[in-house]
């Protein structure tokens, strides 16, 4: 089944995000300027916002995907397994990564099978 283009670009326009607000102030934050308003502000945006976690699927939800075409709804056959890409800590704590947006979730590295 395929979704009508009308249908695929107000899905698209739906799902953009923009952190753009929260990443200034994780900036303000990282240089030592933020103050009370700045902080309250910080933490209201972040329960708010959309971030990014680096995800793998498991092969066979990857197979699933590479054979569909742009625009198709894919319903998976029973469940889909996948592993969050967790950050190794000191000894065996590990910590999830989140990130503001794609392009910062690329630059590290991390490998991740969703966008």
């Amino acid at each position: 089944m395929k979704i009508p283009d009308d249908k695929l670009e107000e899905l698209k326009r739906q799902t953009i995000v923009d952190n753009s607000r929260l990443e200034e102030l994780i900036k303000d934050m990282d240089e030592g300027f933020i103050g009370p308003g700045k902080r309250e502000e910080f933490h209201e945006l972040l329960k708010k916002s959309q971030l990014f976690m680096p995800v793998v699927f498991g092969q066979n939800m990857h197979d699933a995907l590479e054979n569909n075409n742009p625009g198709e709804i894919f319903v998976p056959d029973g469940q889909v397994g996948f592993d969050i890409n967790y950050i190794k800590l000191q000894g065996n704590e590990r910590a999830v990564p989140l990130f503001t947006s794609n392009e910062l979730l690329e630059s590290t590295g991390l490998q991740s099978s969703t966008i």
